[in-house]
């Protein structure tokens, strides 16, 4: 696995959640979700995490689709 710095702690823990969610359900999780997941009440503020964990190569996902979220090889490989 890789360890990389260049996730603040609030956003590892936003990418570990979305991995656990999709490892335990077979499916991606909503931003309400994975607010509930890391304790963030703001949607606003989990959909800013998954904008800076998609502009980082950790995830992907398109806009305006629920559950169109998936975690690429670099998130895959973060510890």
């Amino acid at each position: 696995m890789i360890k990389e710095r260049s996730l603040s702690k609030s956003q590892a823990k936003v990418l570990k959640a979305i991995r656990s969610f999709i490892q335990a359900n077979k499916y991606p999780p909503t931003i309400r979700e994975i607010g509930d997941l890391v304790n963030l009440k703001s949607t606003s503020t989990v959909h800013l995490h998954f904008q800076n964990l998609k502009e980082k190569g950790y995830i992907d996902f398109v806009e305006s689709q629920p559950r169109a979220l998936w975690i690429t090889e670099r998130g895959e490989q973060y510890e």
